[in-house]
């Protein structure tokens, strides 16, 4: 898992944060998921050759990892904590990302759910769509 902290959402910064994942991982291709938020998906966003992005369908946050991990964060970091001041939030988010990013097992099993997900409503679809046409 890869992270930066950075000061804004928009298409630069979305093209920073590939281009740094991209230097860290020179010897691999990696497919990265995105929503369908506009900087993902704008003319003028840069992605490195070695990164390929990988639409999600819209409105599905249940299929997107990084909501899983948004969702560990504020639950095992962030929960009923005060802050003095942000730059106190940024060094626990800084202090949280390592941790993450450092622990594969946990990483591997929230990723794993996101694909038993993923597969289970895909399953339910089937079915659903057989028993509509063997009634029909």
């Amino acid at each position: 898992m890869d992270s930066l902290i950075i000061n804004g959402a928009n298409s630069e910064c979305m093209s920073i944060f590939l281009e740094d994942t991209s230097s860290r991982h020179t010897d691999k291709h990696i497919i990265m998921f995105a929503d369908q938020a506009s900087w993902h998906m704008s003319d003028i966003l840069k992605i490195p050759e070695n990164i390929s992005l990988l639409p999600l369908p819209a409105h599905s946050p249940h299929l997107n990892p990084t909501e899983s991990i948004l969702h560990e964060l504020r639950e095992k970091w962030f929960y009923n904590r005060y802050f003095d001041s942000l730059v106190c939030v940024e060094d626990r988010l800084f202090e949280a990302l390592i941790a993450i990013e450092n622990d594969s097992v946990s990483v591997k099993s929230i990723l794993a759910l996101i694909g038993l997900l993923a597969l289970f409503r895909l399953l339910s679809s089937i079915i659903s769509n057989f028993n509509s046409f063997s009634m029909g």
